[in-house]
């Protein structure tokens, strides 16, 4: 599937051209974009899978949400953050785990709902995947 038609429905999209692999190549080396896909089909957790590497989504209610890379700011502050809690809960004893971006929490216990918090706390081991986590976890932080 071609995600850049659906993302900026732009008529030149559309169009085939002798070019198209240089330009998808270039479209998604772009780390700057971000948003929803606005059209009516209802996608699965297969259309998250298929995405070109480097490129992050979530899947809510069967709807993708594009996202663009954090800023600096956004990345020191998580940084700081996962590290007072990893200590946190080790200075505890505690057996949770933290993890950061991409690490995915998949929902309802269905292919509809995939999402990426910036950090997210995972205490039963049977939830922890190397997928992700699978069910609600513990604690997560999203902005």
């Amino acid at each position: 599937m071609d995600y850049r038609k659906l993302l900026h429905h732009e008529e030149d999209d559309l169009k085939a051209s002798a070019h198209e692999s240089a330009a998808e190549l270039e479209y998604w080396s772009k780390p700057d974009f971000e948003g929803a896909m606005y059209d009516d089909r209802i996608y699965t957790i297969e259309d998250i899978y298929s995405l070109p590497e480097g490129v992050i989504a979530e899947l809510i209610g069967g709807k993708l949400y594009f996202k663009g890379t954090p800023k600096s700011i956004h990345q020191e502050i998580s940084g700081e953050v996962y590290f007072d809690i990893v200590n946190h809960i080790r200075g505890r004893g505690g057996d949770c785990r933290v993890f950061f971006p991409p690490y995915g929490v998949y929902l309802h216990g269905d292919d509809s709902t995939y999402v990426i918090p910036d950090l997210t706390i995972v205490c039963d081991p049977d939830k922890r995947k190397d997928d992700g986590c699978f069910g609600a976890p513990d604690c997560y932080a999203a902005n």
